[in-house]
């Protein structure tokens, strides 16, 4: 069977027939079995398809390094030989730049694959008020300048926000206080994609940018006087330390997966003025996506569909 077969059972659990032994040494070299890199956030994916791969299939378990995904695409691009991830996961796709450094050290083609999903959700602790948010008022929140007034040639200011009913009457009464994820994570990346820039796309003062690197970053560039705090990696254990320590009225935003294994003390704020709870039918999603190395991308040039190549 195909190496890009193989590599698919890995991040997929396809029901594929096994490898012959030829390919297989090809595939896990000296060191005997895949070495995969993944940003925490997709610790738990990469978990279960590994437990799945090794059981159906009893090959030696992958050897499996978590990390922030940055560092985490870095190592799978540093270069080819043994000591270099054959497999990196992550939950966004890789950027124009990590391919072109793929590609200057001698990866010439990348197979990249879907292997779940996950969302972000604005939590608050049960007790505490659960109220609308809609995206601005997120950006009005957080952002460290915001438009002086709703004009499109508006001058930015600082944001001096303290309590959600300095940004809207119908908000609480109560002190901004954010949790949310630390600084280059990928956690935060989407954050940043979904919730700020969202709702700079209805702000008029973003509309007349010209330069899209200047409108993103006075639009995603976040507050530091204390209202935002960054919950460190790994951001299920600390998250749950912090939030349980946090004055009354604390937000916070993190993945699905983690409020749904802390969903017995924590009440969901709908977004955007949505009332859908997250479920694992009803959760919006971004897609968690696996980069296969270039020894089992070659095999997509014969024909196969199931996969994408950059």
């Amino acid at each position: 069977m195909r190496l890009t077969r193989l590599l698919a059972l890995l991040v997929a659990g396809l029901a594929l027939a096994g490898p012959a032994a030829a390919e297989v040494a090809r595939v896990f070299g000296k060191r005997q079995t895949l070495f995969i890199v993944t940003s925490t956030l997709n610790r738990t994916y990469v978990d279960a398809i590994s437990e799945r791969f090794v059981s159906n299939y009893k090959y030696p378990p992958p050897l499996v390094k978590t990390t922030i995904a940055n560092v985490a695409v870095e190592a799978f691009c540093a270069g080819i030989g043994t000591e270099y991830p054959d497999v990196v996961a992550l939950p966004r796709r890789m950027s124009r730049r990590e391919l072109e450094t793929c590609i200057k050290n001698g990866m010439i083609d990348i197979v990249e694959l879907d292997t779940g999903k996950d969302a972000l959700v604005v939590v608050t602790k049960k007790g505490d008020p659960v109220f609308d948010l809609r995206l601005t008022d997120f950006f009005h929140a957080l952002a460290a300048e915001i438009p002086k007034d709703a004009g499109f040639f508006a001058d930015f200011v600082p944001n001096r926000a303290e309590r959600w009913s300095d940004i809207d009457s119908t908000l609480p009464d109560q002190p901004i206080r954010v949790l949310g994820p630390a600084e280059n994570t990928a956690i935060l990346r989407f954050m940043k994609d979904f919730f700020l820039e969202g709702a700079c796309r209805k702000i008029g003062a973003f509309k007349v940018y010209y330069h899209a690197e200047d409108r993103v970053r006075q639009c995603t560039t976040i507050r530091t006087d204390g209202v935002f705090q960054e919950v460190p990696v790994p951001i299920a254990k600390n998250f749950v330390d912090l939030m349980q320590k946090a004055p009354p009225g604390t937000l916070a935003v993190l993945p699905y997966t983690v409020w749904r294994t802390q969903s017995s003390w924590l009440d969901v704020l709908p977004v955007a003025a949505s009332t859908t709870s997250p479920s694992t039918r009803s959760y919006s999603t971004s897609s968690g996506r696996t980069c296969g190395r270039a020894s089992a991308a070659s095999a997509l040039r014969t024909g196969s569909t199931s996969s994408s190549t950059k």
